[in-house]
């Protein structure tokens, strides 16, 4: 069977700036948006990095350069420039040392959940030199030298270890004289808004605060989502560690699956599509190399209704993250149960459904017949 894929097109905010550039309107401000946006799409698996590299090098020649003066500083100033920005999650905000603890691509190639890991880990630092008491420290409290050297550093030893992929062209923007953020910490701090785990927070308030976090007025709203995505990282992390010690992964033939029940601890930080979607493809890389060439689904309590849940499927490691045929084997395996549950698709999420905890069974039962036809 062959399954035509889903998969994002084009960003809105990229389509809003062209539009406002032909009407000669285009700003600083809404290249900020588009690079945000450009940059949400390739930290969360949306686009590949082919795609990505040359929309970052249209907005770097057409606005970036036209619209940024090095030279032009003011309190009032937005000034954005292309720097290399570190696969590590909010660093500048955190420490080193939990960013990397933390961050899905150190943790996986370091395995830091086993005693080995730690130990490669600390070594990695020491080779850098980096003292673990300086990596442990916040971030901007830091020696300077270290500061200002430590991705140099980190990018020279990276390929000792394996972590050829350990930076990547971005965007980093200098509000006035104070406050400096990388796009990648802006996509997170308005993830941590949106995705507030606080379910008395209704979905509107949630989404006003993220625009609210996206003017350079509101800063503070936008340190508050930094501090929320840190707890969110911190809560993916902590439940992938807790899969690798339970074994928790299983095999169902054609695809490998978990779940998450209400007793986990951190079962509200997955209630939601975006941190179920990040927790799949952070999961994923630690299972077996054979269970990685199957497709994987990740179950997990939904907010929506009581007694249901989601279930996400991501395709095979080898297979392209941002194009999901799993959407349409989700919706064959419906049609071949012929309407006796309730399942709905209702997620921006190409491959996401949520059912009844007693449908899961029989629509994993249906999910195989399809995949193995």
């Amino acid at each position: 069977v062959s399954w035509s894929s889903s998969c994002l097109l084009f960003q809105s905010s990229f389509i809003m700036l062209e539009l406002a550039h032909l009407m000669s309107k285009d700003n600083n401000d809404l290249v900020w948006w588009a690079v945000v946006g450009l940059t949400e799409q390739l930290l969360y698996q949306r686009i590949d990095r082919e795609r990505y590299v040359t929309d970052a090098a249209q907005l770097q020649e057409k606005f970036v350069l036209r619209l940024n003066n090095p030279t032009q500083t003011s309190v009032h100033t937005l000034k954005i420039q292309f720097d290399q920005e570190l696969r590590l999650a909010l660093y500048r905000h955190w420490s080193m040392y939990e960013s990397m603890v933390h961050s899905e691509y150190t943790s996986v190639n370091f395995k830091v959940w086993t005693q080995h890991g730690q130990k490669l880990l600390h070594e990695f630092l020491a080779n850098m030199g980096l003292p673990l008491a300086q990596s442990k420290q916040k971030f901007v409290a830091m020696d300077k030298d270290i500061r200002n050297n430590v991705k140099t550093w980190m990018e020279e030893l990276s390929p000792k270890y394996r972590l050829d992929d350990m930076t990547y062209g971005s965007f980093v923007a200098q509000f006035g004289y104070q406050h400096k953020f990388s796009a990648a910490d802006v996509v997170y701090a308005l993830t941590g808004l949106l995705e507030d785990i606080d379910r008395r927070v209704d979905y509107s308030t949630r989404f006003f605060k993220a625009l609210d976090a996206l003017s350079r007025s509101n800063t503070d709203v936008l340190y508050k989502g930094i501090t929320a995505a840190i707890d969110h990282q911190l809560g993916l992390s902590q439940q992938v560690r807790l899969f690798m010690d339970m074994n928790q992964v299983l095999s169902a033939g054609s695809f490998t699956y978990t779940y998450i029940d209400e007793s986990s601890p951190h079962h509200v930080y997955f209630s939601n599509t975006v941190l179920l979607t990040r927790l799949a493809r952070y999961l994923q890389p630690t299972t077996r190399k054979r269970s990685q060439q199957l497709p994987f689904l990740l179950s997990a309590p939904s907010s929506a209704a009581p007694q249901t849940c989601l279930v996400l499927g991501v395709p095979a490691a080898r297979e392209s993250a941002h194009k999901n045929y799993l959407s349409r084997a989700f919706e064959a395996a419906v049609r071949h149960m012929k309407g006796a549950v309730q399942i709905e698709f209702d997620s921006f999420e190409p491959a996401v459904v949520q059912m009844r905890y007693e449908d899961r069974p029989r629509f994993f039962d249906a999910l195989t017949a399809v995949l193995e036809n």
